[in-house]
């Protein structure tokens, strides 16, 4: 049985929910989560439902709303894609989107009592299929964007200052990507993950693919490391690699039963 205190926090919630959507809460409401600064998380919800706008949390570690926002791009365009919630220091959290009006990727920055600290315009992108967004505590923001057939990303300070180089890198090269991208931050770099097959008459069959920048925007590798065939999903889509980090050097990628381990200088090392 739920306490008192808990009933009252689901009664809260449950109020905050009806009131932004109108009554009755969609189904299915997708979540995404970042843990926080002092034991809180912010969460991003969002509906499938075109008249639904998407609804930011800040929530203390029993699950009690400390602040929300019912327009939480209210001041632009309003239409977007790619929605992606991070952390940030001092208890902060960030927001950033594709604007479809201004085909502009963009961010929002709360601090931590909620009110807005900052926007920010990474770049201009057509036809974006997936926004990638990750912090590295005292480096910053790395938000990757897939574009068509491309893939392109930024890195964003904590001071607000460029990193690569004060520039956008170009992630997979030589290379058609076919799924989003993901990213994930060691302590040399920033790792890319991708599916993809190379851009020449006849393309060949799909890959997954690790490569490396450094925080200069430079390329330590001479060439992105294939890790193997994979095969698209049964309604034809490609599967979205996922990153995570095993040491500070190394990192692991998988895409369905593919799994390997890539080290910072290139090399595939076994898993552990």
């Amino acid at each position: 049985m739920r306490s008192a205190a808990e009933e009252l926090v689901v009664a809260e919630n449950l109020a905050l929910f009806e009131r932004h959507f109108g009554g009755a809460i969609p189904f299915p409401l997708e979540r995404r989560e970042a843990a926080v600064a002092g034991r809180r998380r912010a969460l991003l919800f969002t509906s499938a439902r075109a008249e639904d706008r998407p609804l930011v949390v800040l929530a203390d570690a029993a699950g009690r709303a400390l602040w929300h926002k019912e327009r939480p791009l209210a001041g632009t365009h309003e239409l977007s894609r790619g929605l992606t919630l991070t952390a940030g220091p001092g208890g902060a959290v960030l927001l950033f989107w594709w604007d479809v009006t201004s085909r502009a990727v963009a961010g929002r920055h709360w601090g931590y009592d909620g009110s807005i600290f900052a926007d920010y315009h990474l770049l201009d992108a057509e036809n974006v299929r997936g926004l990638d967004a990750l912090h590295g505590a005292g480096r910053g923001w790395v938000v990757t964007v897939t574009s068509g057939t491309t893939a392109r990303s930024v890195m964003l300070s904590e001071t607000g200052f460029r990193g690569f180089g004060a520039g956008v890198v170009d992630v997979a090269g030589p290379h058609e990507v076919l799924s989003t991208t993901t990213a994930a931050a060691g302590v040399d770099g920033v790792f890319f993950a991708y599916v993809g097959r190379p851009r020449v008459p006849g393309n060949g069959p799909a890959h997954l693919w690790v490569t490396f920048r450094r925080e200069d925007g430079s390329a330590p590798w001479s060439k992105p490391v294939d890790l193997g065939p994979v095969a698209a999903a049964t309604d034809g889509t490609w599967p979205p690699p996922r990153l995570e980090l095993t040491t500070p050097a190394q990192v692991r990628a998988t895409v369905g039963a593919l799994r390997r381990t890539v080290s910072s200088d290139g090399r595939i090392v076994a898993d552990r």
